[in-house]
């Protein structure tokens, strides 16, 4: 099966835990697809919504995006988090932004090396897999 579109959406589901991770990757997100993509932004509180978002919204969307971050600090609960978190994540085509990191500056250097070819390509390709796109 072929579609045909002119303007290609994309979801971006932005977490609400380590907000300023996620707010660094989100504008560099939206500053990559701007003017390529239309898009919508949708904010997540925690990991076990975050399947049935992505299931609530795969048929409305052309490619997802999904920013967080786990940050180890001083415990392993992250492991908690992190591992269900992507057994969620690896069912579904979509382009994976969510950073594990042990420490607060190895996500922020993670976070500042994002550039708009790491986004571009990867959203392109996920759109182009399934579709024609028209310019």
């Amino acid at each position: 099966m072929l579609f045909i579109t002119r303007c290609p959406t994309v979801l971006i589901l932005s977490s609400r835990y380590n907000t300023f991770i996620s707010d660094l990757t989100l504008d560099i997100v939206t500053r990559s697809i701007k003017g390529v993509f239309a898009y919508d932004i949708h904010w997540y509180y925690g990991i076990f919504e975050l399947e049935w978002l992505i299931n609530q919204s795969s048929s409305r969307y052309h490619a997802i995006i999904v920013l967080g971050s786990s940050i180890k600090h001083n415990t392993n609960h992250y492991k908690w988090i992190a591992r269900p978190c992507f057994q969620s994540l690896i069912n579904y085509p979509i382009v994976n932004l969510v950073f594990v990191s042990e420490t607060s500056e190895h996500a922020w250097s993670r976070a500042i090396n994002l550039n708009s070819t790491s986004v571009l390509y990867p959203v392109a390709s996920l759109i182009g897999s399934t579709m024609l796109v028209l310019v």
